[in-house]
């Protein structure tokens, strides 16, 4: 999941590359204040939908590959991965929170287990920063705080 998941942050940070920058070049004091400068300089440009077709190579614990065709489908803060041939009905739906596995066409499980890069590479972009801020808590992230790596800078 995460080369999926990771595939559509690069895609979605591609198309928005040319966008305007933010009126401020200081680094973020707390995390709070960089899902802010997150969610303003996209407000408003960010997609609201998304698709696109991968070949994945899963390793498997014998040894051997098995290379799938995922088709990812992201719709707000909802991601949807067809695994394979899409009228076979095999795939997930995953929401920050959530995660709900199909076959055949039919959910066989669901678990209180979400994507936690959806609040980060999309909820952040089109929901107020208060939202986003919501469902990054179950993750435990410290956002009272934030550093930049050295020699980066603020864009």
């Amino acid at each position: 999941m995460m080369r999926s998941t990771l595939a559509l942050a690069m895609v979605a940070l591609a198309a928005c590359a040319s966008a305007p920058r933010p009126a401020s070049n200081a680094e973020p004091a707390d995390g709070v204040a960089l899902l802010t400068r997150m969610h303003d300089r996209y407000a408003g440009k960010w997609f609201h939908t998304m698709t696109f077709v991968q070949r994945t190579t899963q390793r498997r614990p014998d040894g051997t590959d098995q290379v799938t065709t995922w088709y990812e489908a992201q719709r707000g803060s909802r991601l949807r991965i067809d695994f394979g041939d899409p009228a076979q009905g095999n795939g997930a739906l995953y929401t920050a929170d959530s995660l709900f596995v199909v076959r055949g066409g039919k959910v066989v499980r669901s678990m209180a287990e979400g994507n936690p890069f959806l609040p980060l590479i999309v909820t952040v972009y089109l929901e107020p920063v208060a939202v986003t801020r919501a469902q990054l808590a179950p993750y435990k992230i410290d956002l009272s705080h934030c550093r930049m790596r050295e020699g980066a800078s603020v864009r």
